[in-house]
């Protein structure tokens, strides 16, 4: 007989966002002269590029005739999109990257999910307070968070990200061994500091995972990250938004 997962039994009622959106619709038509400004999901508000539209036009006429149509793509992504993403947002910003390093997923949300799949269920995670619910859910979900009470699951270690530390992560002075980093954290906004992520790296004692995500953009994970002084020092003055590739060759 096929058996449920039971820590499915264990997830709150509803997802977060759902919630929030209950509320707010709630809200919005018991007080319909009052202006809501929603800070819950990181939802897009502007259309689209007219260079978008032309693309999506384009690839949708080649996809209507015998000569341009194609089926599944390859696991890792096209070769074109590939290289091109190692042209604008490696290349151009001095970055040594080559295009078999680059996987092209069906995004962010899903490869946080899922990336768990590989990790034991005896890995001690610790995640941000307050953190994207998606990253404790599917923890919860695997059975690495234990129990939900009191509003916290009792198994996974919370890093305060309060006003008077910045609203940057207080790292655990525990052992972990996977660490979930997410800048700009929803819902507080704020963009880390690099420091921040070369403090993380140096904690090679405690620290056996770090996945950092960017909102909408790349997901990286390395084990057993070891610091090169070296490369520390060259690279002290990295922007933030580079950094994670550097993470990414610290092996």
């Amino acid at each position: 007989m096929a058996k449920v997962n039971e820590n499915y039994l264990k997830l709150p009622g509803s997802y977060l966002f759902s919630t929030v959106a209950k509320k707010a619709a709630a809200y919005t038509e018991a007080n319909p002269d009052k202006e809501v400004i929603k800070m819950s999901i990181g939802d897009v508000t502007k259309p689209l590029a007219p260079a978008v539209i032309e693309a999506m036009h384009k690839a949708v006429d080649e996809m209507g005739t015998a000569e341009g149509f194609h089926g599944y793509g390859p696991e890792q992504g096209y070769d074109f999109l590939r290289n091109k993403i190692v042209e604008k947002d490696y290349a151009a910003r001095g970055i040594d990257v080559k295009a078999d390093e680059i996987f092209v997923s069906d995004g962010a949300k899903s490869d946080c999910g899922n990336i768990g799949d590989i990790f034991s269920v005896d890995n001690k995670v610790a995640v941000c307070d307050p953190v994207y619910p998606v990253y404790v859910d599917t923890n919860a979900m695997a059975g690495r968070a234990g129990d939900f009470t009191d509003g916290k699951w009792n198994n996974l270690v919370y890093m305060p990200c309060k006003e008077e530390n910045g609203f940057m992560p207080q790292l655990p002075e525990e052992k972990v061994d996977i660490i979930y980093l997410c800048f700009p954290n929803n819902p507080i906004g704020v963009a880390a500091m690099t420091r921040l992520f070369f403090t993380t790296v140096r904690m090679r004692h405690l620290l056996q995972t770090l996945t950092y995500r960017t909102a909408f953009m790349k997901l990286r994970v390395q084990k057993k990250l070891r610091l090169n002084s070296e490369v520390f020092q060259r690279k002290r003055d990295l922007r933030v938004q580079d950094v994670h590739t550097l993470l990414y060759r610290m092996n």
